[in-house]
């Protein structure tokens, strides 16, 4: 595979079996790996915002793992699988389901016994999740999403802001100290809270250029009566079709990503009833002109 990984101090080496897992293999950096990662992630939240989510549904072992799928199965293989080996963090990959019932068990007797404040409740969580490690990789992003849902779902109160990170570039066995950096989740997250269906959002700060000509022809599309995703999908083939060289950089295309509903837009319906009335108004009343005047004469 031609993608060579840019590991950060703190950060969990895949192993050579674990890197055969990536399911996009025209990915050849780590920014675009990052870029993949973040889309899918994207689409997790989502998911968790428009899912019913209960506390007997939350602390499960399935649960932890579908939530990992949902955040890394567009990309990795063994998306929601513990891990098969041990790692430079965690307790031994032979300990991971025994570990991760435990810690369920303790949280549930910390909510039904109110032993702790429900923020207090949701970051012992994390930090004992990601101490665990149970996954090859995105244990800490993992993490921090499954605080959340606790917060919100459980509690009902606010999720945490995890200094505005963007869920790919934080150092994610860290244990609570994230890059600064401002992302999409949040504002994905304030759109859907706040009564929207989909959003077409950026992954990165885009070039402008490229950028409209693709929103161009998203809405021409849309307009044609395209579903969302179809649209999304021909208008950057269209801009690859119609450039080269550097041009055809994902940097410049790829960081468009529709979440959400992907259906066609509900267009207003033109009535064209009273454009026919006006129209025949008009005929009636140059008739009776025209007769009166051929009467005078």
């Amino acid at each position: 595979m031609g993608l060579k990984f840019d590991y950060k101090d703190g950060q969990t080496p895949l192993d050579e079996e674990e890197k055969e897992g990536l399911k996009i293999k025209s990915i050849t950096t780590q920014g675009e790996l990052d870029e993949f990662e973040q889309l899918n992630i994207e689409k997790a939240v989502e998911w968790t915002i428009r899912a019913n989510l209960k506390l007997e549904k939350i602390l499960t072992e399935k649960f932890i793992k579908d939530l990992h799928k949902k955040m890394y199965g567009d990309v990795w293989k063994w998306a929601g699988e513990f891990r098969k080996t041990d790692k430079n963090i965690g307790i031994s990959w032979t300990q991971v389901g025994i570990e991760l019932k435990n810690l369920l068990d303790d949280t549930k007797f910390w909510i039904e016994n109110k032993s702790f404040q429900p923020e207090e409740i949701a970051i012992r969580f994390k930090h004992r999740i990601v101490s665990i490690h149970c996954f090859p990789n995105g244990n800490g992003r993992h993490s921090r999403m499954m605080a959340d849902i606790i917060m919100e779902s459980i509690f009902g109160k606010e999720i945490f802001s995890w200094h505005q990170s963007n869920m790919v570039k934080a150092n994610e066995t860290s244990l609570g100290e994230l890059n600064q950096g401002e992302g999409v989740m949040s504002l994905s997250r304030g759109f859907f809270n706040t009564g929207a269906n989909s959003v077409l959002s950026t992954l990165w700060n885009v070039n402008d250029k490229s950028t409209s000509e693709i929103i161009i022809d998203f809405y021409k599309y849309l307009k044609n009566g395209q579903t969302k995703s179809d649209a999304l999908r021909k208008a950057k083939l269209n801009y690859l079709n119609s450039h080269q060289l550097s041009e055809l950089s994902p940097h410049y295309w790829a960081s468009l990503v529709l979440i959400g509903d992907a259906n066609k837009l509900p267009l207003p319906s033109i009535n064209h009833t009273w454009s026919y009335i006006i129209l025949l108004f008009i005929v009636i009343t140059s008739l009776v002109f025209f007769l009166k005047k051929n009467q005078k004469k």
